[in-house]
């Protein structure tokens, strides 16, 4: 079966208790139940509610199950499709999750599914241009506990795999000279999952051959910010280790975009967000 029919089938059985074109957050009835699910700590279940599920096996049901019971930001749905993409994937496969947070994606990608499955994060918060009255070292260590707790009781030994690491160490593992780094080859059928945000730096080598390289990204936009508070930046671009000039031409047109910004307001991609 291709991707594309493979993930019409996974779409095909998910429905939601609303219309597609309907902003639900500016519905007056909607807002005050999930105020009052809130207030009794069952926000979650509610908002997990408007998610149907048809014609799926048993397992799915208790994969699900077990999903709604993790603390995350996404949507139930979201690791519904993780999960059947993975279910999909053989022994050989290797589904990769960067930023993990408290688990719920990579957990998504290990319950009831034969791929090998890798996590990556070191649970770093960065509040200073933010919410203040957070603390990063407890908010890191709430999430690394959290996380570990529920890893450690889902895990399979070798093939579950989790990397306390920051994940530009994952991705670039330097020689001791620094010159020749260890990439993640673009293969067939390879899925990455990671957080993009303001300090996501990634980066795909230049195709050196006649063939072509074809890359399906697909980004998916939370509710509530993964910092806990709201922020904005614009994409950025830096040159390598070896572009000292790109890296400061690159650096300077990131600070002058982002006080453009900041200055007048304006950014293309905050209201295309906000019409969502």
């Amino acid at each position: 079966m291709s991707n594309y029919l493979l993930v019409n089938k996974i779409l095909s059985k998910i429905e939601f208790k609303i219309e597609p074109n309907k902003n639900i957050r500016k519905e007056y009835l909607y807002r005050i139940k999930k105020n009052f699910y809130k207030l009794i700590n069952l926000e979650k279940k509610f908002v997990d509610s408007l998610t149907v599920f048809k014609d799926i096996e048993e397992s799915d049901f208790n994969t699900i199950e077990k999903l709604s019971t993790i603390d995350t930001m996404s949507k139930i749905s979201i690791g519904f499709l993780i999960n059947q993409i993975c279910k999909n994937l053989d022994s050989k496969k290797v589904y990769l999750n960067i930023g993990v947070w408290k688990g719920f994606s990579m957990f998504a990608g290990m319950l009831n599914t034969k791929c090998d499955v890798y996590g990556v994060d070191n649970f770093s918060f960065d509040y200073e241009d933010g919410n203040s009255s957070l603390n990063n070292a407890i908010e890191e260590s709430k999430a690394r506990k959290y996380f570990f707790e529920h890893f450690n009781n889902l895990k399979k030994e070798n093939k579950h795999f989790f990397y306390d690491i920051d994940y530009r160490k994952f991705f670039e593992l330097w020689d001791k000279k620094v010159i020749k780094p260890l990439k993640i080859p673009s293969k067939f059928n390879r899925l990455v999952v990671m957080e993009t945000g303001d300090h996501t730096w990634h980066s795909v080598d230049k195709v050196k051959t006649d063939l072509s390289r074809c890359c399906v990204s697909n980004y998916y936009f939370s509710e509530s910010s993964p910092r806990k508070f709201e922020y904005y930046h614009v994409t950025s671009f830096n040159g390598r280790p070896n572009e000292p000039l790109k890296r400061m031409y690159s650096s300077m047109d990131n600070f002058l975009r982002y006080s453009f910004v900041k200055l007048t307001g304006f950014s293309r991609g905050k209201e295309k967000t906000r019409k969502v």
